[in-house]
Formats: C-alpha cells, structure tokens, sequence
C-alpha cells in the first residue's frame, strides 16, 4: 500500500496505477498458466511411463488444444479476478493515512475482499489437494 501511496503521491494517476498492478497480476497468471501446462505435459508422460500394459487407449493420453484453450481462458479469468479487485481497491488508497502510518500495517479498509480472496484460495487448495489424492488412489488401484 505504502508503494501506491507513494507512486499516488508522485503524481500518478489512479487509472496509472491500476494498470501497473493489473500487469503485474497479468505476467503473473500467465506465467503460472504456462508453468502448469509444462508440469501437466511431464505429469502424463510420467503416468503413461509409469502405467502397466493393458489399459485402454493409453497412447492416445496426452494434452490437447481444448485442454490448453481451457488452461488459458482460466488464467485469465485468475488475472481479473485476483488482479483487477485489489488493483482497483489500491487506486482509492488515502494518501494522508498511509504516508503517515510509514507502512506499519494496511491503512484503511476491512480487508472483506482481501479475506474472501485468501477463504477461496484455502477452499481451492482444498478441492485440488482432494481430487490429486483420489487420483493417485485410483491410479494405484488401477496398477495393481
């Protein structure tokens, strides 16, 4: 907040301002979406490696252009919804509190976004941590 209030104080325009922390989530989903493409492309390899003879169609196992179309479309929507939120709240920042406080601390706001947005992140975890354990149980149920 204290960079915000900084940059606000410079002379920036609150329109500036949520452009740079909107490109900054930008380079970050993007690059994270693309990390997860790489480590799902090894990820199956390894499976199809790893996997006995016999199962059906598993030559045919591999990523897709839907499945990468997908993986974009939901970095995207990651980058607004992470991005543009917080960005947009950080342009409304209160020049006087924040310089003052020298960064001791969030000034202003409850932080109601900021906790639903860290609430949904420990939800998802939740959801992904379940489904890669019952993955890897019905993989080892698979393989023996």
């Amino acid at each position: 907040m204290r960079e915000v209030a900084l940059r606000a104080a410079l002379g920036a325009s609150p329109w500036r301002i949520v452009r740079g922390l909107f490109a900054e989530s930008a380079v970050l989903s993007v690059l994270a979406g693309a990390l997860g493409c790489l480590f799902a492309a090894a990820g199956v390899r390894a499976l199809v490696a790893l996997a006995p003879a016999g199962i059906p169609r598993l030559d045919q196992a591999g990523l897709d252009f839907p499945t990468l179309l997908f993986t974009c479309l939901v970095s995207v929507a990651v980058c607004v919804l992470a991005g543009l939120a917080p960005a947009l709240q950080s342009a409304r920042v209160d020049l006087k509190s924040t310089m003052v406080a020298g960064g001791r601390g969030v000034a202003g706001g409850t932080g109601r976004l900021r906790n639903g947005l860290v609430i949904a992140q420990v939800a998802l975890s939740l959801v992904l941590l379940t489904g890669a354990g019952l993955l890897l149980r019905s993989f080892q149920l698979l393989s023996a």
